[in-house]
């Protein structure tokens, strides 16, 4: 089992600004928790139901997140990974068009990038 920790921003039915997030990039390339500097993933796009979602990975902080492959996990306490999650709302706070952004941890089976 898998457990990513992410931020899942909603852009309603708006394709177009969700594809220009993802490509134009969401802001600085390292985030700051506690003394730690943490990359992101390239952001991620799928469709649920009839909304679009990007996904915002942090790398090396899950559980064995297919995206990580063998990256030693970057082992933090509560207090930093609540200020990962502030981080990432930041970012969402930067696109146009979001609906609803959410940082949370995502469990499910073991997926490999493809």
């Amino acid at each position: 089992m898998a457990i990513c920790f992410e931020l899942m921003v909603n852009f309603g039915q708006n394709i177009v600004a969700a594809r220009r997030a993802a490509l134009t990039g969401l802001g600085p390339v390292t985030l700051r928790a506690g003394s730690h500097r943490i990359a992101l993933h390239r952001a991620l796009l799928r469709t649920a139901g009839s909304y679009v979602e990007l996904s915002v990975v942090p790398v090396a902080v899950g559980w064995g997140a297919g995206l990580d492959g063998t990256l030693q996990r970057i082992r933090m306490p509560a207090a930093e990974l609540t200020e990962l999650g502030n981080e990432l709302y930041r970012l969402a706070r930067q696109i146009r068009w979001v609906r609803r952004g959410e940082s949370r941890l995502r469990s499910g089976g073991v997926r490999r990038p493809g």
